[in-house]
């Protein structure tokens, strides 16, 4: 079995193509690997690998954040970030308004290729809870203008931790995420 410390893309490319989920590998005019994933209810959604250096591997799943749900967006992210379900990812949003789902590989000493794999497999099945967290929060606080204010309670929850108003929010979509389950 070859252990792998620094890819190139052509590698890269190739082993992307053999994890179960992934369709569609190819490179952009970056030289990162762009790959179709299907997630848990049949959606195709495109992951982005990039190489942040020659051992570190980052893998992307970007989303445009439709207007007026910035709040929601950051209170989503908070709650995926803190699920037990979410090791190895990360949320969040990014400056210009996108909903963002990555995770890191580092290579140093070596990596087998089956791992490197596995992460695209184990990432890709991240996909569907991520965004059935967002749609749940959504349905639960609604736009950014609307009464409940997905804005101001995101506010809160980050502010200084889920109390009040925030906090019953937090609870209750926590609450259906599990219940729904």
């Amino acid at each position: 079995m070859d252990t792998i410390q620094s890819y190139r893309a052509a590698r890269l490319k190739d082993l992307s193509s053999k994890a179960s989920a992934v369709k569609n590998v190819r490179t952009d005019d970056d030289g990162d690997i762009l790959m179709d994933v299907t997630d848990g209810d049949g959606d195709v959604t495109t992951f982005i690998l990039t190489k942040l250096e020659p051992t570190k591997l980052l893998l992307v799943c970007a989303a445009s954040l439709p207007d007026d749900y910035a709040g929601a967006g950051l209170l989503a992210t908070h709650i995926w970030n803190n699920r037990k379900d979410a090791y190895n990812t990360f949320a969040y949003v990014s400056d210009g308004g996108t909903l963002r789902l990555e995770s890191h590989l580092s290579t140093v000493g070596g990596v087998s290729e089956d791992h490197f794999i596995s992460w695209v497999e184990d990432f890709s099945s991240k996909i569907y809870p991520f965004f059935y967290v967002f749609a749940k929060t959504v349905s639960e606080v609604g736009q950014d203008s609307s009464s409940s204010s997905g804005f101001n309670v995101a506010r809160e929850v980050l502010k200084g931790g889920a109390r009040g108003a925030g906090g019953e929010v937090v609870s209750r979509i926590i609450r259906a995420l599990f219940d729904d389950n």
